[in-house]
């Protein structure tokens, strides 16, 4: 079996550049394509409305967000530099869940 497109997700979190090196060595081993996809739970931006409080922690969540995708970013930029081998950067900010289930529908692993 063969694969074209082989599919990791990041989530700016520790293992990123563990889970990359491990799919890299996949798409290099079947000459695929791959793909990370950086997404995380964006939080309610409604329960700012209802709560004049709520704009701390919304501010924290935005700010705890932007900080794991230039993490994310940065683990895909270090294992590019590394094998030499480009990486595709996807984004997703909708449903978590939903939206990385339609990416893996379009990728072979």
């Amino acid at each position: 079996m063969t694969y074209k497109t082989i599919l990791a997700h990041l989530d700016g979190g520790p293992t990123g550049t563990q889970t990359l090196q491990i799919a890299d060595q996949l798409a290099a081993r079947f000459d695929a394509h791959l793909v990370a996809v950086y997404g995380t739970e964006w939080p309610m931006f409604a329960m700012a409305a209802m709560d004049p409080a709520a704009g701390d922690l919304l501010r924290y969540q935005i700010e705890a967000e932007e900080s794991a995708r230039a993490t994310a970013r940065a683990q895909i930029a270090a294992v590019e530099s590394a094998t030499g081998r480009p990486i595709e950067w996807r984004e997703i900010r909708a449903d978590l869940a939903y939206s990385l289930a339609v990416h893996a529908c379009h990728a072979d692993l």
